[in-house]
């Protein structure tokens, strides 16, 4: 008669418990950082651009490629966007579009431009009259191609060195998203 044997069982072997890993707490999303005193904050998130202008100065929007920031008296900024560029390069952009604002005053002089090769940006200096008004203005010419800017930052003669700081910090605070496809 056969006898039953017993086969040997394995012992478990210790497994380790695995230490509790904690689980990351939500951050907040970082505030903006606050804004300058006296300026306000203007996005395009149709034209990805953005840049500051003075508190108080109305907005206009009355055509999709051109933006007015009105202040007091005669002072303004104008952001004109050029969608479709077809301009062949920066400096035949610049031409154009000084020659086409220089077709719509009198008077107008340079009295100082610089470029900005990096960045293919011109920011020039000029006086013009417009409205039988004697004004002073920064020009700045921005040629992220195919897009294209041109921002004007006027004011009357008289008004103009109040206002430089906050044309100045306009211009600082200009900024072009990259077009995304």
């Amino acid at each position: 008669m056969p006898t039953a044997t017993r086969a040997p069982t394995a012992t478990p072997a210790p497994t380790a418990t695995p230490a509790p890993t904690a689980t990351p707490a939500p951050t907040a999303t970082p505030a903006p950082p606050p804004l300058p005193a006296g300026l306000d904050s203007y996005r395009s998130s149709t034209y990805g651009y953005s840049l500051l202008y003075p508190s108080g100065w109305s907005v206009n929007q009355s055509d999709p490629s051109l933006v007015t920031f009105t202040g007091p008296g005669s002072s303004s900024i104008v952001v004109d966007y050029d969608l479709d560029n077809t301009r062949s390069d920066a400096t035949a952009y610049k031409v154009a579009k000084v020659q086409a604002f220089q077709a719509t005053v009198s008077n107008f002089t340079t009295i100082v431009e610089a470029k900005d090769n990096a960045t293919q940006t011109w920011k020039i200096s000029v006086t013009f009259t417009q409205g039988g008004v004697a004004k002073r203005a920064f020009l700045f010419v921005d040629y992220p191609k195919p897009r294209g800017f041109l921002l004007i930052l006027a004011a009357a003669t008289g008004d103009f060195d109040a206002l430089q700081e906050r044309f100045n910090q306009a211009l600082a605070s200009w900024q072009v998203a990259p077009i995304v496809k």
